[in-house]
């Protein structure tokens, strides 16, 4: 009983010791859409978005609704000339919104029609971001 207790103090150590002397990671700027849309239903809650985008057209993220009952992965890809098709897909955390987007990156936004379940109905006008990290920028975007 005495050696499992040691072994794990000494673990501890090690990763308390690891933490102490690594410094602050210095992420590279990760561009993206962040923002809210609302549901064509009434009654329903905002949809908040943070996508991260890639230099390759694919974009990932979450959404979920403002009331917290729910989170759902966003995975899709956009093509050259900034048309883009999402897929929401609920997650074990709640019930998010699930459905489909379609529509295009343009003029510093994603403006699109979420077509789903429920609450996952409306339009969507989210801004298109230099830096999803930057805390800043989930100030604003929605509609």
């Amino acid at each position: 009983m005495r050696t499992k207790a040691s072994v794990g103090l000494v673990a501890a150590g090690f990763v308390g010791f690891g933490a102490i002397t690594s410094g602050p990671v210095d992420a590279s700027p990760q561009p993206g859409f962040m923002g809210s849309s609302s549901s064509s239903v009434a009654g329903c809650p905002y949809i908040i978005w943070h996508l991260a985008s890639s230099l390759v057209g694919d974009i990932h993220g979450i959404a979920y609704y403002s009331d917290l009952s729910g989170v759902s992965e966003v995975r899709g890809t956009m093509d050259s000339n900034g048309k883009l098709r999402l897929v929401l897909s609920e997650t074990d955390t709640g019930n998010g919104p699930v459905g489909s987007i379609d529509g295009v990156a343009a003029g510093g936004h994603l403006v699109g029609t979420l077509t789903g379940l429920g609450c996952a109905n409306g339009n969507v006008n989210i801004k298109q971001v230099q830096d999803i990290n930057d805390i800043r920028n989930a100030r604003g975007g929605g509609q």
